[in-house]
């Protein structure tokens, strides 16, 4: 064990994150059979769970034969923890790596999809595609915001009132088309990887004042997602990646309902 408190601390705080990655990654393989309900209830109460279990990994290695799919995962906390103790560039790499393939999983699993396809509510509790990319390029403003960005790329004024908040109802609005949005999300992902590409690594241990749980921040809703507990802005980047992937995931739960086909190699 290391005798630095700052290291203990990211250790912690890479076992937070690490386990977000696993419930990922579990809810992959819980969604290929079947789930329904809630989405996001489905992912706290992994995360929660498997947050115990990763802990126990500290003293003992997980039995990969018994859940394979864990192993990506396992693998990904390691190479984090193993930049930590290299060099801050390294960390930077990997966590522009993190958001180009939560970016992809987002966009694989809008993949072919009609303007029909993009307005479909699958179940209630559930929202429609067009809302949950929208939703995605907000939260990629927000941390772009927070990395003092001088020039954001365009989106219209309207953008936050159809896009912050999860509709109670779930019904579609008036959304703007299906690839204007998409093509906006890849705009504002290329930003946001140029932009943390560029920052100083030192500087992304910034800590932040408030920290991501005493913020008023919309786009949390009312759940308690962990993911918006981040405490500083290499914390905020990386939790907003895998919070990516878990929209990522639930629009996997809608191409599931359109009897689209989902390849796995988007999630695990």
């Amino acid at each position: 064990m290391s005798d630095n408190p700052s290291a203990s601390w990211n250790r912690d705080s890479l076992l937070e994150n690490f386990a977000a990655e696993v419930t990922s990654a579990a809810y992959a393989v819980a969604l290929r059979h079947g789930v329904e309900g809630k989405w996001l209830d489905l992912q706290l109460e992994l995360w929660e769970a498997l947050k115990e279990t990763v802990k126990k990994w500290e003293q003992e290695p997980p039995h990969f034969s018994a859940a394979p799919f864990l192993s990506r995962a396992f693998c990904l906390r390691l190479t984090v923890e193993d930049a930590l103790l290299g060099t801050t560039t390294m960390m930077n790499a990997i966590i522009v790596q993190m958001m180009q393939v939560s970016g992809r999983q987002l966009e694989q699993a809008v993949g072919g999809f009609t303007e029909a396809h993009w307005l479909h509510v699958p179940a209630e509790g559930l929202n429609c595609a067009s809302w949950i990319v929208g939703h995605a390029i907000l939260t990629d403003r927000q941390v772009l915001e927070e990395l003092d960005v001088p020039s954001l790329p365009a989106i219209p004024d309207e953008w936050p009132s159809l896009y912050e908040v999860r509709p109670d109802d779930g019904l579609a609005r008036e959304y703007h088309s299906g690839q204007f949005i998409l093509a906006r999300f890849v705009t504002q992902r290329k930003a946001l990887i140029r932009a943390v590409s560029e920052t100083a690594a030192d500087s992304l241990n910034r800590e932040l004042e408030p920290p991501g749980e005493q913020r008023y921040n919309p786009l949390r809703g009312d759940e308690d997602n962990p993911l918006f507990a981040y405490r500083t802005l290499m914390e905020m980047v990386v939790n907003m990646s895998l919070y990516t992937s878990q929209l990522a995931g639930e629009l996997c739960v809608l191409r599931q309902s359109l009897g689209k086909p989902i390849d796995n190699d988007w999630l695990l």
